[in-house]
C-alpha cells in the first residue's frame, strides 16, 4: 500500500507529524527517491509537496534544513505557510 494511502487510512489516529517539503534536483544531488529522481530539502510551501490534501489537524514540527534564508526568516515564512494551510482545511 502506498505511504500516502497508509497515512490517509490512519489519519484519525495520528497525533504528531513532521512535515517536510522538497524540490526536484536537476544536478542529481540530494536524496534519491523511490521514483529514481533526486530531491533537495525546501522550506515548507516552496517545494512540490501538497500539504493541504492530507487534512491533518494535529501537532506539527517545523524544521528548516536549507541555507536560502536565515533561521529566523525561515521559521517566520514556514509558520505563515502552515497557518494559511490550516485556515484552508
Amino acid at each position: 500500500m502506498p505511504v500516502r494511502q497508509l497515512a490517509l487510512n490512519s489519519k484519525d489516529s495520528i497525533v504528531h507529524a513532521h512535515f517536510k517539503d522538497w524540490t526536484l534536483s536537476t544536478d542529481k544531488k540530494g536524496l534519491k527517491g523511490l521514483d529514481g529522481r533526486h530531491y533537495s530539502p525546501a522550506l515548507i510551501g516552496e517545494g512540490i509537496v501538497d500539504h493541504k490534501s492530507a487534512g491533518y489537524g494535529g501537532y506539527i514540527n517545523l524544521e528548516y534544513e536549507g541555507n536560502k534564508y536565515n533561521p529566523r526568516e525561515a521559521m517566520a515564512k514556514g509558520l505563515k505557510t502552515l497557518q494559511d494551510i490550516m485556515l484552508e482545511i
